[in-house]
């Protein structure tokens, strides 16, 4: 088992990829929310609420997820593998057994 030191700096990298990942999947909504604006399909109020629910809710609660997660880090992580924002493929196999055991606690 590797120290407690590189296992969270591991852990901090691999939460930093499934944050971006997610943040980008929530950011293409809103930018379809941009689209429909453009074409007329929605009204600006209609947009200035999906932009203020994705700052003051959406942003807010990824960021928190992501960067508040402490001692949970490998079910952060677990659940980011179960909602696809990051590939088991990406985690060093010295950590998999753990990301499979949240895993596993998740289902």
């Amino acid at each position: 088992m590797q120290s407690k030191k590189k296992l969270k700096k591991q852990f901090k990298k691999l939460l930093n990829m499934a944050y971006q990942n997610e943040l980008s999947s929530e950011l293409n909504k809103l930018h379809k929310e941009f689209e429909k604006f453009f074409s007329n399909k929605i009204n600006c109020f209609e947009l200035d609420d999906k932009i203020h629910l994705f700052h003051n809710d959406i942003s807010r609660n990824l960021y928190n997820k992501y960067n508040n997660s402490n001692d949970i880090e490998h079910f952060v992580i677990a659940k980011a593998v179960l909602n696809n924002f990051i590939l088991k493929e990406n985690i060093p196999n010295e950590y998999i057994e753990i990301i499979e055991e949240a895993i596993k606690k998740l289902k």
